[in-house]
């Protein structure tokens, strides 16, 4: 909860009592609080009865009514139990409605039994320890490293009439599918369908959900843009092409509650799947951005090299490639072998045998910095820096709120622009053409958006992929959303199997 007596700022020191006088003082005359009081020359003591346990009691139906005065009880004294009382003090905070006519039933002390006459909205802050398990604690997990985690975009098939647009992406240009607007929010599917903005190809509202009973036209599948950015990635890695179509109807084929129940996932997205997500301390890198991660960028940065003799042909230990093949170990049969080969042989090899060989034979002590390189294709496929050459899409840059302010600045500016042209074409009409065409556009004179740095990625014959595989290895469980994209890539290889199973099988027809 938070304390809002910090708020009130008193002239000089004051003495306990005195202190809590006056913040309660504070409170009342700021909230509107009634409390009686036996010096009020207005207080009319309610019963002689000594069992008596409360001064006033009211009947239900006032109370529902919202015409109950809210009463608070005397108490000169701070209670024997005061700790007790203030620990179910907060615990009835959570009993509290919106209205101001509910009431505690329970005995308080003075400095906490305060109740607001008015609308009262409470905000959990988590400590370092919180467990509370209706959100991450940002101890654990920072905004920056969530960017994005709310953002949703869909995949909807193309009407008859449907025509491009022109910032189509050439796989929509090819395919029967389109990319929607995007959404800050996914409702509950018992509330409504998400708003998506901009409204391309005239969608404003997206008929969305994960299934449907009944696929039917215009229903819309929801995804987040940077998992999308993922399955782009691994569909070019497998059909070396983005597969929107073969995507769009293995959702159509898988599209029931048991397909979406029963679909592998990994262990901390069963546990925090329940009617609710349960947000567990320790799975906050589920929410983890997997495309702009913080402190990547430096990780994979240190690695590139502005030595003008660097070389990836160079060997990544001490000392040089040659160095092996001299020594006592003549018994050695690897060392009768070309480099060449040996190379060949090491490329069929994952990095612990690798290791293993390096410990049984001299003639692989040293290897080449390319070797990582291949490792890391390899073994790590979801490092896409390491092999991409394109971007990431805009979509995963932005957000709905930022697309709608722009818009609506942009607005402003051309209702302003309009303006001005009325007053020429009143006052100098002969202007108006030299106007129109001097104009500067929004997007000239608006400022850039604010988006997140573009991920490093790394020149192939310039970085030294053994201090990339090693930092890796070494700090990358503590880069959250590296841990998620590897997650995520997950899923979607799977979804990329069932594709190609479902083409092969002749469910899924180009």
């Amino acid at each position: 909860m938070v304390d809002r007596s910090s708020e009130y700022h008193f002239p000089r020191r004051l003495g306990h009592e005195e202190e809590r006088e006056a913040k309660e003082e504070a409170y009342r005359k700021d909230l509107d609080i009634c409390v009686d009081d036996e010096a009020d020359p207005t207080y009319q003591y309610a019963s002689d009865d000594d069992d008596e346990g409360y001064e006033y009691s009211s009947n239900d139906d006032d109370i529902q009514n919202g015409d109950a005065d809210i009463v608070m009880e005397d108490a000169d004294e701070e209670p024997e139990d005061a700790e007790g009382l203030y620990e179910d003090w907060r615990r009835g905070l959570n009993s509290l409605t919106e209205s101001c006519s509910n009431a505690m039933s329970t005995f308080l002390p003075l400095s906490a039994s305060l109740i607001c006459k008015k609308e009262q909205n409470f905000e959990h802050i988590a400590g370092p320890g919180c467990q509370y398990t209706a959100g991450y604690n940002p101890f654990d997990i920072s905004v920056e490293e969530m960017r994005g985690c709310k953002t949703l975009q869909c995949l909807v098939r193309k009407g008859p009439e449907l025509r491009s647009e022109k910032d189509d992406e050439e796989f929509e240009l090819s395919s029967d599918c389109f990319l929607t607007g995007i959404s800050d929010h996914m409702s509950a599917r018992d509330c409504d369908s998400p708003t998506v903005f901009p409204a391309r190809h005239g969608v404003k509202i997206a008929s969305a959900d994960v299934f449907f009973y009944d696929v039917e036209a215009g229903q819309a599948m929801p995804f987040h843009p940077t998992c999308f950015e993922i399955f782009k990635h691994l569909s070019r890695r497998v059909f070396n092409n983005v597969d929107v179509n073969g995507l769009m109807k293995w959702w159509e084929i898988e599209n029931t509650y048991a397909d979406a129940y029963n679909f592998t996932r990994h262990e901390d997205v069963k546990k925090a799947s329940c009617q609710w997500w349960e947000h567990y301390r320790g799975a906050e890198y589920l929410v983890a951005n997997p495309v702009f991660v913080p402190g990547l960028d430096n990780l994979l940065g240190s690695a590139i090299s502005t030595d003008p003799s660097f070389s990836v042909k160079l060997g990544a230990f001490s000392g040089n490639l040659d160095q092996a093949r001299s020594g006592s170990h003549s018994n050695d049969p690897f060392l009768q072998l070309p480099q060449e080969l040996r190379f060949y042989v090491i490329s069929y090899l994952s990095s612990p045998d690798i290791a293993h060989l390096r410990q049984c034979s001299r003639a692989f002590y040293q290897l080449p910095i390319s070797l990582w390189h291949h490792l890391l294709i390899q073994e790590r496929p979801w490092l896409w820096e390491a092999h991409a050459s394109s971007p990431p899409s805009f979509w995963t840059l932005v957000s709905a709120r930022l697309l709608k302010a722009r818009q609506e600045a942009k607005d402003v500016y051309e209702d302003q622009l309009q303006i001005y042209r009325d007053a020429i074409q009143s006052e100098m009409p002969e202007l108006l053409d030299d106007w129109k065409r001097a104009e500067p556009s929004y997007e000239e004179v608006a400022e850039p958006l604010e988006v997140p740095k573009l991920p490093t990625l790394l020149p192939k014959d310039k970085t030294n992929w053994y201090l990339v595989y090693r930092n890796l290895t070494i700090h990358g469980e503590e880069l959250k959303g590296l841990r998620n994209r590897q997650r995520i890539w997950t899923d979607v290889a799977e979804i990329v199997r069932r594709i190609q199973k479902y083409r092969d099988e002749g469910k899924i027809v180009d």
